[in-house]
């Protein structure tokens, strides 16, 4: 988890209009849920959170 994700997490709970997210943010998100869900098929099990994680990483999105 991020080291400022729990300041996050308040900050949008508090947040009294309505939330915006860039559409780019959005395919980001789910290529990145994709990839864990691809990987978890090729090892037969189900993905996780860290699987998620690892398949995040900038390294992996070259």
């Amino acid at each position: 988890m991020e080291p400022d994700a729990e300041e996050l997490e308040k900050r949008l709970a508090a947040a009294t209009s309505p939330l915006y997210v860039y559409p780019l943010v959005r395919f980001e998100a789910v290529q990145g849920l994709a990839r864990a869900a691809a990987e978890a098929i090729k090892k037969n099990t189900k993905p996780t959170p860290t699987c998620w994680r690892k398949l995040a990483t900038p390294s992996t999105l070259s």
